[in-house]
């Protein structure tokens, strides 16, 4: 497996985003990132028992070792966690996050314009979604997309 392709690349024999089924944003988010990258899966397999931390320990430095390399990715090639099992540990992960940490972590605006709007939110009492659709931070279907994602395990 090729870790340092595009992830879209399939003939790199990489997995594919059907087979590594990480939720898509909307198709009109052309913003970069992973719903992967800055969160804690690691922790979660482990938490889960799905992973033992030798396992996590020989994938942290596999994938230190390779730069650009998806925990989850590793975690599955090596053959110590399913898709499916990484998938749900990323699904639970976003359940518990609030509105602008998702749309942080996945990289849809900075932690600058999240603390913008959210300052503006305590002195108008507004909605966050609206208050970042108003400062063009994001976009009405990045905002439903990411409530969508809170929505999914509640």
């Amino acid at each position: 497996m090729d870790f340092n392709s595009h992830p879209s690349d399939d003939t790199t024999g990489r997995l594919t985003h059907a087979e590594f089924p990480v939720p898509e944003p909307p198709s009109s988010w052309n913003g970069p990132g992973s719903l992967v990258e800055d969160t804690r899966i690691g922790q979660l397999l482990l938490r889960n028992r799905v992973i033992d931390l030798s396992q996590l320990e020989e994938c942290l430095s596999f994938q230190d070792e390779n730069p650009g390399t998806l925990l989850g990715e590793v975690v599955v090639e090596k053959g110590f966690a399913s898709v499916e099992s990484v998938h749900e540990a990323l699904k639970s992960q976003l359940a518990d996050l609030r509105l602008g940490q998702i749309l942080v972590r996945t990289r849809c605006i900075s932690q600058e314009q999240l603390d913008i709007a959210l300052v503006e939110q305590e002195n108008t009492g507004e909605l966050l979604g609206a208050i970042l659709i108003g400062f063009n931070f994001c976009t009405p279907e990045m905002i439903g997309w990411a409530i969508d994602q809170q929505n999914k395990n509640h």
